[in-house]
């Protein structure tokens, strides 16, 4: 049966905080250098490293630091098969409920005069329209790996949606990604219709 630790809440030497490795490592260090690497999201070291800044001064472990705390732990955790998809999508979810405390809805119809019209099926994601989901995320609190973990698409997808780099998007995972960040739907199809229409430079 696997054993789970608990987030340092001290500050004397202690074992890494990923799971199962029996590395004794220093008091102001949260994992050993191979997972620390792993880490994927830099907004959770950063709350990591300010939280033991926090400890060393004599505080307790604040929520931010809990936080960025569990969702390393199960990042590498997954990332080394010892926290399986259904664990991991369960802590994302749970995640994504905490910061946000009410359900976002929207309308999923584009808005028009006439009739309205069906949204495309899939979304030409461009740099502005990247843009606009990493800034709602961003403005969330949302980390990418959390983000990337409870829409079903891997940290590398995710990024490269965001900048731009990718090639269409469907409908159905643009919806997941705008329900994930707040952000109406309507405002990526309009976004993503803008950006079509721009000339390629040659």
């Amino acid at each position: 049966m696997m054993q789970r630790q608990e987030p340092t809440s001290n500050l004397r030497k202690h074992r890494c905080n990923a799971i199962d490795c029996p590395q004794a490592i220093p008091a102001m260090r949260f994992m050993c250098n191979k997972h620390w690497l792993k880490i994927e999201d830099d907004a959770d070291r950063r709350a990591i490293m300010h939280g033991l800044r926090l400890m060393a001064r004599g505080a307790e472990p604040d929520e931010n630091y809990l936080c960025a705390a569990e969702n390393a732990i199960m990042s590498v955790g997954f990332q080394e098969l010892r926290v399986s998809w259904e664990e991991m999508s369960k802590h994302s979810m749970t995640e994504w409920k905490r910061i946000n405390n009410s359900e976002h809805v929207f309308n999923d119809r584009v808005p028009d005069a006439g009739k309205p019209a069906p949204p495309p099926k899939n979304l030409a994601i461009g740099q502005q329209a990247g843009a606009l989901l990493r800034e709602a995320r961003e403005r969330c609190g949302i980390g990418l790996s959390t983000a990337a973990n409870g829409v079903a698409i891997s940290i590398q997808a995710l990024s490269a949606i965001e900048s731009g780099d990718s090639g269409p998007l469907p409908i159905n995972l643009a919806n997941r990604l705008c329900r994930f960040v707040k952000l109406d739907l309507n405002k990526l199809i309009a976004q993503s219709k803008r950006s079509s229409k721009i000339p390629v430079k040659k």
